[in-house]
């Protein structure tokens, strides 16, 4: 996933639940221009913010291995 997938993801469950980005800056206390950047300028949104965003859409933010484990047996 790419920095710039965040925010489509983040646009296409909010469509999905028939969510605004006026319902999202009201929920999280966030600007509009905020919400925006998720989707041109994704590197300049707070982490935080982000969290914000994620909550307020019942998403979570996970970290996993980019390439799966490699089960080594020895000889």
């Amino acid at each position: 996933m790419d920095i710039k997938d965040i925010g489509e993801a983040v646009k296409f469950y909010a469509k999905q639940k028939g969510t605004t980005v006026t319902e999202i800056a009201r929920n999280t206390g966030l600007g509009k221009p905020t919400l925006y950047r998720l989707q041109t300028e994704p590197e300049s949104v707070k982490l935080g913010s982000l969290f914000k965003i994620l909550e307020s859409l019942e998403l979570e933010f996970q970290i996993l291995p980019k390439y799966p484990a490699i089960e080594v047996k020895a000889v």
